[in-house]
């Protein structure tokens, strides 16, 4: 005998029990309205500077891809909210000569999978020059604040997460989000630029002996004084949030000791943080799935160090009480 259990509301746009259905129908209530969910999944574009206060490099101004999960609940009544939910804002790699797509949409699905927004920062690279590197992330850092409320994040959840070199550009903020001069420059509280934690995979972070020479010599040219103020594991202090570092012991790009020396002094400053180091892989990993593949080329699908994004969500919700 056939039954139907389940009837398709037009309006509602999704399947309904039956029983739910006929118990509205009987009421005489308008189903659209009982029915009908909160808003959907989009996605948001934003360029982080007006043309005024920002010079062009080949026409690229500095970016953000918002994406925003749907808002209210998922069950049939939106009148029972979902909390604000975390924001994640990643920076991709590209040793400041560009950011990779490896390690941007590939990413960010990572995350929105799990409950998070997202937003992929496409920062100043090729000729730009510090500090336009750390004014990017700090704007994009003020624009999720800015915006927290319409956008149903929680400003107390805010993630920085960075990429070989845009490990460096997430590094950058989580140590140096208090500096006077960053304030100063936007005319804010320091505060507006706080990343709640940060996560650093394979991260650029040393301009001593284990360097990686390109991004040092793109971001800061010959300055010797500059390159050693950009060597992230001397900005370390007690006000660097807590961190999440992966790494391979066989990196022949960024050698671990970046990850290794960065996680030194957060221990030195009494920074809660959580080091992985996988025994061998390539750099520029991503995720590790076939996702990010590169046809098999280099060997970027490898399910042991994809289960870095387990760790790191672990890491995540355990600091923000989500579990």
């Amino acid at each position: 005998m056939l039954r139907i259990f389940d009837t398709y509301i037009a309006e509602a746009g999704d399947f309904v029990p039956f029983s739910e259905f006929q118990s509205f129908w009987n009421a005489g209530e308008k189903i659209s309205h009982k029915m009908k969910g909160a808003e959907k999944m989009k996605t948001i574009y934003l360029e982080l500077w007006e043309d005024t206060e920002y010079e062009r490099d080949d026409g690229f101004m500095p970016n953000l891809d918002v994406t925003l999960l749907k808002t209210g609940n998922y069950e049939y009544d939106p009148s029972i909210p979902r909390p604000a939910r975390p924001m994640v804002l990643i920076c991709p790699g590209g040793a400041y000569a560009y950011t990779s797509g490896r390690e941007d949409e590939p990413v960010a699905t990572q995350f929105l999978a799990r409950g998070y927004h997202t937003a992929v920062l496409h920062y100043s690279v090729g000729k730009s020059k510090f500090p336009k590197q750390l004014y990017d992330i700090a704007k994009a850092m003020f624009m999720i604040r800015q915006h927290a409320t319409e956008w149903e994040v929680n400003p107390d959840q805010i993630v920085v997460c960075g990429f070989s070199a845009g490990g460096h550009e997430a590094g950058m903020l989580a140590t140096m989000w208090h500096e006077p001069f960053l304030a100063e420059h936007f005319e804010v509280e320091s505060e507006i630029f706080r990343p709640n934690l940060a996560v650093l995979g394979y991260p650029v972070i040393t301009s001593g002996l284990y360097t990686h020479g390109g991004s040092f010599e793109r971001l800061a040219g010959e300055d010797q004084k500059l390159r050693e103020y950009l060597s992230l594991e001397k900005r370390v202090t007690d006000k660097t949030p807590p961190t999440f570092l992966w790494h391979t012991a066989t990196d022949t790009a960024v050698p671990v000791m970046n990850s290794i020396l960065f996680a030194e002094a957060l221990a030195e400053h009494g920074v809660n943080f959580e080091l992985h180091i996988y025994p061998r892989g390539a750099h520029g990993l991503s995720i590790a799935t076939r996702e990010v593949d590169n046809n098999g080329m280099i060997g970027y699908n490898d399910p042991y160090i994809a289960g870095w994004i387990n760790e790191c969500l672990h890491f995540i919700d355990y600091h923000f009480q989500l579990r």
